[in-house]
């Protein structure tokens, strides 16, 4: 799901999709964490970030982040792609501008 971050805007990004004919949809700029992974990541970096004693090396952040994936209710995925419909709705109503999610 490209999300108009800077790097999914990138030339060798926009000319690789382009060149093997993979679809993209239109993305409204002001929207860029519609996508669930997003969400995801930014659940997993909470729980980092509360750690006692705070992670601080890389190889730290490393486990910190592959624990806390593995930890993630897995419940809390599908939940999160269910409710891409609604988050779609929602950014339509305002014209692709800003919105709760």
């Amino acid at each position: 799901m490209n999300d108009n971050a800077r790097p999914h805007r990138s030339r060798t990004v926009t000319d690789y999709l382009r060149g093997e004919a993979i679809p993209t949809l239109p993305w409204p700029a002001c929207s860029p964490d519609m996508n669930p992974i997003d969400h995801i990541w930014d659940i997993i970096g909470r729980k980092v970030r509360e750690r006692t004693p705070p992670v601080q090396t890389l190889n730290e952040i490393n486990k910190a982040l592959r624990q806390e994936w593995l930890r993630l209710p897995q419940q809390q995925i599908p939940r999160l792609v269910a409710g891409m419909r609604r988050r779609l709705e929602a950014v339509i109503r305002v014209n692709g501008s800003y919105t709760k999610y």
